[in-house]
């Protein structure tokens, strides 16, 4: 809630120097995550990029038209929306259901975490080892 606060307060005050920096605090804490979720869609990495920064674009421009109760969810949710809306311009079918994206996802050998997927299958059931990827990108 503390970039939420901070946010209101600059729109409020028409700070606009102050709403830069918060929406620089913002990107660098979420960079890494909206990554990660279009990364399970998108594996080029220069689309991955162009897609992370029309998120984080989409998220600036809804600051001044929309009052956002929860930051994180509402990257998360426009980082998927705007990557499905991708993959459907390249008329790819996808079926989206988070067990499957999930498979697909970690049983790619080019997966940066496909590394650590392996020794957790060592330990852990497929069940739990869906629990702690989804508690990962989902906090």
């Amino acid at each position: 809630m503390k970039y939420e606060n901070k946010i209101r307060k600059a729109l409020q005050t028409k700070n606009h120097i102050m709403l830069e920096e918060i929406f620089e605090e913002i990107y660098k804490e979420y960079y890494n995550l909206i990554s990660y979720i279009i990364s399970k869609y998108e594996t080029n990495n220069m689309i991955m990029e162009e897609l992370v920064d029309d998120v984080f674009y989409n998220f600036y421009q809804s600051l001044f038209k929309t009052d956002i109760k929860n930051i994180k969810y509402y990257l998360v949710q426009t980082s998927k929306n705007i990557t499905i809306n991708h993959i459907k311009k390249k008329k790819i079918d996808i079926i989206y259901d988070e067990e499957v994206v999930l498979k697909e996802k970690y049983n790619d050998s080019q997966s940066i975490y496909n590394e650590i997927i392996q020794k957790m299958e060592n330990i852990l059931t497929e069940y739990e080892i869906n629990i702690i990827i989804l508690h990962h990108i989902y906090d």
